[in-house]
């Protein structure tokens, strides 16, 4: 077949690599510590240095994440992939 025929194939048969979100080796947090930082950051109550602290990981990244540029909402259903 065609490099699009095995594409498709391997898609169908669920052999493609999926690196996204706590499928990632590299990653630091699980799905539902991203819903933890989400829903806990409220600016004037709780400051991202803090929850980057509690966490382990940079204050851009949970910048990130509480601005819905990482962890978008693929990583809060992955059944759906």
């Amino acid at each position: 077949g065609t490099d699009y025929d095995n594409m498709r194939d391997s898609i169908a048969r669920q052999r493609r690599a999926c690196f996204k979100g706590e499928r990632n080796g590299r990653s630091k947090l699980t799905t539902e510590q991203v819903a933890d930082i989400r829903k806990r950051y409220r600016p004037g109550h709780i400051r991202l240095v803090d929850l980057a602290t509690e966490f382990h990981i940079c204050v851009s990244q949970v910048s990130a994440i509480v601005r819905g540029e990482r962890w978008r909402e693929w990583n809060e259903f992955p059944e759906a992939l």
